[in-house]
């Protein structure tokens, strides 16, 4: 395998590829050397960082996206490599793990960045405070309390469904319109249950539908470069759609979450009503029997107001 990755054979190095200056050499190579080494710099500080102040969780992000930055590095190193060896089948492997370790990024940052809005607390219009590591680590905590795998299960069934219509569809459709209800599964688990519940059925569904309808037919190894194309298109919009719903069910459960608050503020009031009338009746019943006895008392009675008037 090894030797597989950094074999040249059926290559020519890029230099020879082309109307390459001296001078245009050292330009591209110069900068994506100088751009290689402040990748390499940028995820150090960024270890440093998490490993300094233990941000638990949220530790995870952190290690992604240097991770994410290291590879986008290690492909610009390459292309400096290319110039002399053009290994293009390491650099097609390192641009494969570069998007993998891309995606899980974005991915991370997508999930963590509406608890980070949420724990953020507002002092002015212009200015924000920071929120501590126990607030936001709280409010991950009410965020999973919500989860289960039920909608985990219902986001496999959506896409299961999807597919099998669009199978019954098939022989009308002949091949055309395929990312059409997989994405409208997607914006409804999406919807219903959130972002990742939406990538569930986005994968699940892109997988079948290419695997099955997409030519050749049961391969996941395509030979137009249009199909690829599509694919990406569906992959981007049904991110899109994910995201989109998620912050739909968000608005939705803050609006029930407030809802549900206001509720209970208005039985306190009637409670506190309730109280404060009995209160004022108490105090009543009290007064009249003070007044009784003023007015008929067994002895006489010398008062004095606050001026100390006899």
């Amino acid at each position: 395998m090894l030797d597989w990755l950094l074999s040249t054979e059926g290559f020519v190095p890029r230099k020879a590829c082309g109307a390459w200056t001296p001078e245009l050499i050292g330009l591209h190579v110069g900068s994506d050397f100088l751009i290689w080494m402040a990748y390499l710099s940028i995820p150090l500080v960024l270890t440093f960082f998490a490993w300094r102040k233990k941000l638990g969780q949220y530790n995870r992000v952190v290690w992604l996206f240097a991770a994410f930055i290291l590879f986008c590095g290690f492909t610009h190193l390459l292309d400096v490599v290319m110039f002399e060896r053009p290994m293009y089948r390491l650099g097609g492997v390192l641009k494969a793990m570069t998007a993998v370790v891309s995606w899980a990024t974005v991915f991370a940052l997508i999930a963590v960045v509406p608890r980070l809005m949420t724990a953020f607390t507002r002092v002015s219009d212009t200015s924000f405070t920071m929120p501590t590591l126990d607030a936001l680590q709280q409010t991950t905590r009410n965020d999973e309390v919500h989860t289960g795998i039920t909608r985990y299960i219902v986001a496999i069934l959506a896409s299961v469904l999807a597919v099998l219509v669009r199978a019954m569809l098939d022989p009308i459709l002949t091949g055309d319109q395929v990312f059409v209800l997989p994405l409208l599964a997607v914006v409804y688990v999406a919807w219903n249950s959130g972002f990742k519940p939406g990538l569930v059925t986005l994968f699940t569904s892109m997988a079948a539908v290419v695997f099955i309808f997409v030519p050749p037919e049961y391969s996941l190894m395509k030979t137009r470069v249009s199909d690829y194309i599509a694919i990406g298109m569906f992959l981007f919009a049904g991110v899109g759609c994910s995201l989109l719903g998620e912050d739909q069910r968000r608005q939705r459960s803050r609006a029930i979450r407030h809802l549900a608050i206001a509720q209970d503020r208005q039985r306190e009031l009637e409670e506190l009503t309730v109280k404060l009338a009995a209160a004022q009746q108490k105090t009543a019943e009290a007064l009249a029997k003070l007044d009784t006895f003023g007015m008929n008392p067994p002895l006489g009675l010398a008062i004095d107001d606050p001026e100390m008037r006899f």
